[in-house]
């Protein structure tokens, strides 16, 4: 069982920093539902996408791993404003 909690701990991890990044290489997709009530979506793109590597990264870290969890999971409440925004208004 523990084997089977790293190895999805890693994937997770991996796949958090790769979907971080892309907000650096791909900004238009994730700009385009940043709500309209925040000024300047490119800012809040980079910054999400800074934590998101941050945090997957934190995830590898086992001295660190749980207060990445939160730190993720605080990110994730935090921008599911911008997942709302998306599906109010199909973007």
């Amino acid at each position: 069982m523990n084997n089977r909690k790293e190895l999805l701990r890693v994937i997770l991890a991996v796949a958090i920093i790769i979907v971080g990044i892309t907000h650096f290489t791909a900004v238009e997709p994730y700009a385009r539902i940043v709500p309209p009530k925040l000024p300047n979506p490119d800012f809040w793109v980079y910054l999400s996408g800074f934590f998101e590597i941050l945090g997957g990264i934190g995830l590898l870290v086992p001295p660190v791993s749980q207060a990445a969890a939160w730190g993720l999971f605080v990110l994730f409440i935090v921008v599911y404003s911008a997942n709302i925004n998306m599906a109010i208004n199909h973007k």
